[in-house]
């Protein structure tokens, strides 16, 4: 797991590098901006899910559905809904 980090690690600063200069070339809103921008967030969400693994020994999801949550998963939901409105 520890390689699949760095090479992740290695990734993200490469899809970051031709985020930035491919956003400083076109518009934000350019499709290949945005796919490179969707890219990257995939990658750092792959990352975020291997380091909690890595410490916890549990997938995310795993713990969000589980009833170690500091709610239930439908509160969060309308929490983050009402928070938003």
């Amino acid at each position: 797991m520890e390689y699949q980090i760095s090479h992740l690690n290695k990734l993200i600063e490469v899809m970051r590098k031709e985020l930035i200069q491919c956003g400083n070339r076109k518009s934000f809103s350019d499709p290949e901006v945005v796919e490179l921008s969707q890219r990257l967030d995939r990658l750092l969400d792959e990352y975020q899910e291997l380091q909690y693994n890595l410490k916890c020994g549990s997938t995310w999801l795993e713990w969000f559905e589980s009833d170690d949550m500091p709610y239930p998963v439908q509160d969060r939901i309308d929490l983050i809904k009402e928070e938003a409105s």
